[in-house]
């Protein structure tokens, strides 16, 4: 079934929730309600600014080309309502610091105007909407080099990971698990020390073409920019259908450096674009049916799919109420629920870590250590490769805690952490020469963050060396 041209544009219903984001984020900035991240004021729902700058991107493009296509329709009273809510997105989205989503819009604008230009003018703008374009991605590399950096650091690692299986990836979701060993390698092959102080524990691409080109090989990321030029290159007739391809230009801008694709409004948007802009096309071919007999049919097909749906919804939202109890409550002892579904969601990544992470601090390491095993090859990072470490360690195993601690520190060299555990594993087994070749590196060593801990780190490890000099 098609939407005729007086259907109502299913984008606009991402307005309001724009609204309620920019609006969350204000109040945020004003101290009224507490961000979800330590560091950023601005982040509304989302867990940091960087999804949520491009949430607000994606409603202010919707706002902006729908208030611009229906400007001389609005009487006053929606045109006042339009700019105030161009107003506040556009505030909260200064609010966030989202570089990704700044240049989205500026793009998600220029391909706007240039689809309503005369055909005979469409040549000079796409050349002056180009350098338009690369003189605000040079001016946002230099508001923040060394975070712009980082990324081109991280892209480099991914490269590195796409040569290895280039025709068909190394499978879908594998970059978690792929990437900080592959950071570990090239860190380890790089005596740039500029290099070691950006990384960081780190499980996205900050591109989704290098994301797909590593997951799925050359040959997902082909039938992928396939489906982009299928979406593109026929005309647009209906206003929606320029909405939405406007929006989705600033969504793939946004996409070339964060991560949409991991974060569920944003994909819910970006399969609406792709609905709307289908919508508008052409239909190849349309079958003809009785509207009750479809509308039955639909009813029934929905029904049948629905019912494990809800079933397997309801036992994961169990599990995470469970998993979350455990994690803030003082007694980390794992009940019989979990240990039940263990054989159930034992692929689950997110079942994993937590699991193990209880199970870790619960001290009951003999069962977190195939846990552990498990999660650092599902999506390994320092403090997984430091919990599997101290397990190893607590069940005698010298050379595996070792392996597992130097792991740890060629992934992030700037972290003291991974260095003092293995100081501690010397320390223990009265390696006192190797102790000490590891305490004088944590004393030069200049941490990415200096704060209590590493302070404490220090201090101990001066002490020691003090005392056994």
């Amino acid at each position: 079934m098609r939407a005729n041209d007086q259907t109502r544009n299913i984008l606009l219903v991402f307005i309001p929730a724009g609204i309620c984001q920019a609006i969350t984020g204000i109040l945020q900035h004003g101290g009224l309600i507490a961000s979800r991240n330590t560091y950023f004021t601005f982040t509304g729902s989302f867990e940091n600014p960087g999804p949520y700058g491009g949430f607000l991107a994606m409603t202010f493009l919707i706002t902006i080309t729908y208030a611009w296509s229906h400007w001389h329709h609005f009487p006053l009273k929606q045109k006042i309502i339009a700019l105030t809510t161009l107003v506040i997105l556009f505030y909260s989205l200064v609010g966030s610091n989202s570089r990704a989503s700044w240049l989205a819009i500026i793009v998600g604008i220029l391909y706007f105007l240039h689809a309503r230009l005369h055909h005979s003018h469409k040549f000079q703008w796409c050349i002056t909407g180009c350098i338009i374009t690369l003189f605000t991605g040079i001016a946002l590399f230099f508001f923040r080099p060394d975070s712009a950096t980082g990324r081109l650091q991280i892209w480099q690692v991914a490269i590195k990971i796409y040569q290895e299986v280039p025709i068909i990836g190394h499978g879908i979701d594998s970059f978690p698990a792929t990437y900080m060993n592959a950071q570990a390698e090239y860190l380890n092959n790089n005596t740039n020390t500029l290099n070691k102080y950006l990384a960081s524990n780190n499980t996205y691409a900050f591109n989704e073409f290098i994301r797909i080109a590593c997951e799925q090989g050359c040959i997902g990321l082909i039938l992928f920019c396939t489906l982009l030029l299928a979406l593109f290159l026929p005309p647009t007739t209906t206003t929606r259908g320029k909405i939405a391809k406007t929006t989705l230009g600033g969504f793939f801008v946004f996409a070339c450096f964060s991560y949409p694709a991991e974060i569920l409004p944003l994909k819910i948007i970006f399969i609406s674009l792709i609905a709307t802009i289908a919508n508008d096309a052409k239909p190849v071919y349309t079958l003809h049916t009785h509207r009750n007999v479809t509308y039955k049919f639909t009813g029934i097909i929905i029904g049948i799919c629905l019912v494990p749906v809800i079933l397997e919804y309801k036992s994961r939202i169990d599990i995470d109420q469970k998993l979350h109890s455990l994690s803030i409550s003082t007694n980390k002892t794992p009940d019989t629920l979990l240990q039940k579904h263990y054989n159930k969601y034992k692929f689950c990544k997110d079942f994993i870590l937590a699991y193990s992470h209880i199970l870790y601090h619960a001290q009951k390491y003999k069962e977190a250590l195939p846990l552990l095993e498990q999660a650092a090859l599902l999506q390994p990072s320092i403090d997984i490769l430091c919990d599997l470490g101290n397990c190893h360690a607590q069940q005698g195993n010298f050379d595996n805690a070792q392996h597992c601690f130097k792991q740890a520190t060629r992934m992030v060299p700037c972290y003291l952490m991974p260095r003092y555990q293995l100081f501690c594993l010397y320390k223990e087994h009265n390696k006192t020469d190797l102790a000490k070749s590891i305490a004088q590196e944590i004393l030069a060593l200049k941490p990415k963050i200096t704060n209590s801990t590493t302070l404490s780190i220090k201090k101990i490890v001066r002490t020691w060396c003090k005392n056994n000099s």
